[in-house]
């Protein structure tokens, strides 16, 4: 006489039900029957454990990358060359990261100098976070508030909570100065004191705390010039330049275009879900000609441009069309071409037509 809801059932091996069940009267309340109804949640259950098992594996698939990215492994492993000089770069970075130096990445605007901070940072084993700030993107006004933190109620607009600066996020890890050379000069040496003591004040508060931040700086600048003009301290510079590393631009290793291209070509197409996209040799020839003032990233840039229109066009290669106007207009050599492609051997040619290419290539570039 008692109805039953959404019992869950197992009637046979790999089926699975829920019973609903109730009575049936007739008008002097005496059973007359009962009314039940299954429902099959077999797929619904199989779903279930699907999920389960799903989650189950990114969990452990996350702690893996976890383990890899705490070993500095992923960054590195991102930072490809074919180049000898770029790579002793590479492996002195690997060499300077668990010292607790302070580092000054010097390289163009481009030459991918956040990447080699990251990489530091994650090789050195550090526990606490990587924190960037961008020194000529926050206004002179909020910099001090935003690097060292306030106290509630320290200025009008402030949080009542008030706030952890940069210096306070990144306990325990890295720092990131990127355009250092841009930083204020009335607040160097506010950092100068910072890194000299170890502590860190809030604005509006009295009670230093102690750090433990490493810093890595980067600039595109010359500082020593800076430093002559008056623009930038002598002193601040020192405790930031503990170990430089200089990047090369992207137009001194220029064996590395080649490679790049592909690997940005590899990404963007997987990240479209697209086929694979040809480059021709005539648009590598132009790659490897341009000089590349905005060096990885720009080569970056052009090659995800031609991918989309690639895309849109329902073409499987990169057309010279789709590059952008002035790498349009670039003229290739082509002995050069040739030369550089290793399309012309002795071997294959003899002796006599691959001197005569060879001079004549002399004297155009003359």
């Amino acid at each position: 006489q008692t109805s039953f809801y959404n019992i869950y059932n197992r009637p046979r091996e790999n089926s699975f039900v829920v019973s609903s069940a109730v009575p049936l009267y007739d008008r002097n309340r005496n059973i007359i029957g009962a009314l039940a109804i299954d429902r099959d949640i077999t797929e619904i259950v199989r779903l279930s454990e699907l999920l389960s098992k799903t989650q189950s594996n990114l969990l452990k698939l996350e702690e893996e990358y976890s383990k890899i990215s705490s070993s500095g492994g992923v960054y590195f492993s991102n930072i490809i060359s074919n180049n000898a000089a770029f790579i002793e770069v590479i492996n002195l970075c690997k060499n300077i990261s668990k010292t607790p130096l302070n580092v000054l990445l010097r390289g163009e605007s481009g030459t991918g100098k956040e990447l080699f901070a990251k990489a530091i940072h994650y090789e050195s084993g550090r526990k606490g976070k990587f924190i960037p700030i961008n020194c000529s993107a926050i206004p002179k006004e909020l910099f001090e508030s935003e690097i060292f933190g306030y106290e509630a109620g320290a200025f009008t607009g402030a949080k009542t909570e008030g706030k952890k600066g940069k210096f306070e996020e990144a306990e325990g890890g890295t720092l990131f100065l990127d355009e250092i050379a841009d930083m204020p000069l009335e607040l160097q040496p506010k950092l100068l004191r910072v890194l000299e003591e170890g502590e860190v004040t809030r604005i509006g508060g009295n009670k230093p705390k102690k750090i433990d931040v490493r810093i890595i700086s980067a600039t595109n600048k010359d500082i020593r010039q800076l430093i002559e003009e008056n623009k930038f301290r002598k002193d601040l510079y020192y405790r930031l330049d503990a170990f430089q590393v200089n990047i090369p631009p992207l137009r001194e290793r220029k064996g590395d275009i080649v490679l790049l291209a592909n690997r940005f070509l590899q990404e963007f197409c997987m990240e479209q879900r697209i086929n694979i996209v040809e480059i021709p040799d005539e648009i590598m020839d132009i790659f490897t000609e341009y000089k590349w003032e905005g060096n990885v990233r720009e080569l970056r840039n052009v090659v995800q441009r031609c991918v989309i229109i690639s895309m849109q066009k329902g073409k499987n290669k990169i057309e010279k069309e789709y590059l952008p106007s002035y790498l349009q207009n670039i003229e290739v050599d082509e002995i050069d071409r040739i030369v550089k492609l290793k399309e012309l051997s002795v071997e294959e040619h003899g002796l006599e037509e691959y001197l005569k290419k060879i001079e004549k290539r002399i004297i155009l570039k003359t």
